[in-house]
């Protein structure tokens, strides 16, 4: 029952969003308020103490669903819900009950380690540039990476790689860098580059990242990679699910020129339609499978690293979104191409999506090249 009415709300969220854009609100404001009216963003809470369990499928779900409807919402859903996951798994005790003390906030941020810190009394004294802060605007926390640096050298790990620190911030400390957000696609996420000067973040509102990524949780074995891969995987999915809905909306009423028959009664078109679909059902599976084998770790075999299968089913996903967008706008026509089409849309947004830095072809061939050499 409660996946339905999650599943419920993502849609009724979808609904009112047009109406919220047509009256000169931002995608951002109106997610946040309705996210925040629903309560829906309280699933992603991942308690240490286990009075809360992320169930990560029903995450799967609620994007891949946001992101049909639209993209920017989708993505904007992904943000949120990684960040208080990951901060409801990996902050200490002390912090995290100060955070989701009066409720879930919206917290949004950038891990790439882009900030600089030195050592002060109790924590740290920081000062970074971060790119892509999406949903910063609406954010009231913010997650950010840095380096510790002491005597002009960056402190290493125990492994000798930098160590990466993430620190949670109140929003106010950081300056928005409104124009630098010019992009071809997902325009909507409004995820601006910020900045921080000297601001001092206390220890207990950190968490080392490296160990995260290698840290699986106790219900379901997944780290913050693993949840990361697999979220990324779920908006690929649900994007490429929207621009194939609305080829199908369209598909029913358009006779392109030269044709006698309307776009949906084509026999190759049908066979495409089918395939695309089919390639964005199959890296679905592959998504859920891996979550539900992943405390056997039933995949073992296939990886040299612990996150190398779960890198491979963001990418596939992606790829297979790109696959349908291809097949869509071979057929579609001039009409797919107008502004207020919803196809011309998820077609920038996919692929502007595609440049993550979590999708690359590289994931395929880091599990290729431990088989092959085995």
């Amino acid at each position: 029952m409660m996946i339905k009415r999650v599943i419920q709300d993502v849609r009724d969220i979808g609904s009112n969003l047009r109406l919220a854009q047509e009256s000169g609100r931002t995608t951002g404001e109106a997610v946040v308020s309705e996210l925040t009216q629903t309560g829906i963003l309280s699933i992603f809470l991942d308690n240490k103490d286990n009075t809360n369990r992320y169930d990560i499928l029903l995450g799967v779900d609620v994007v891949i669903e946001a992101a049909s409807i639209d993209p920017s919402y989708g993505w904007l859903l992904m943000a949120f819900g990684l960040a208080i996951s990951n901060c409801s798994r990996y902050l200490p005790e002390e912090a995290r009950t100060r955070l989701f003390s009066e409720g879930v906030p919206i917290i949004a941020g950038q891990y790439q380690p882009r900030g600089r810190a030195f050592k002060s009394e109790g924590g740290y004294t920081l000062s970074g540039n971060w790119m892509f802060g999406s949903g910063i605007e609406q954010a009231q926390w913010v997650m950010v990476g840095f380096l510790i640096v002491e005597d002009e050298r960056v402190i290493l790990n125990s492994d000798g790689k930098p160590l990466i620190k993430v620190g949670v911030v109140q929003a106010k400390a950081f300056t928005i860098n409104q124009g630098s957000w010019d992009v071809m696609g997902l325009e909507n996420t409004r995820s601006f580059d910020f900045s921080c000067r000297e601001i001092f973040v206390p220890e207990e509102y950190c968490f080392d990242f490296n160990l995260a990524c290698t840290q699986k949780n106790a219900h379901q074995q997944l780290s913050l990679l693993d949840s990361a891969y697999t979220i990324h995987g779920a908006w690929a999915v649900g994007a490429g699910i929207g621009i194939l809905e609305a080829f199908k909306f369209d598909a029913k009423h358009i006779i392109r020129a030269n044709e006698s028959s309307s776009l949906a009664t084509q026999t190759g078109i049908a066979e495409g339609y089918g395939r695309a679909l089919a390639g964005l059902l199959s890296a679905r599976a592959l998504i859920n499978e891996l979550i539900k084998s992943s405390t056997d770790n039933a995949f073992r075999e296939y990886q040299s690293e612990p996150s190398d299968i779960f890198q491979i089913s963001g990418t596939f996903a992606t790829d297979q979104a790109v696959a349908a967008t291809d097949f869509v706008m071979r057929y579609i026509g001039t009409s797919g191409i107008r502004g207020a089409s919803k196809i011309q849309r998820f077609l920038r947004d996919i692929h502007t999506g595609r440049q993550h830095m979590m999708v690359s072809q590289r994931n395929y061939q880091s599990i290729a090249d431990s088989l092959l050499r085995c």
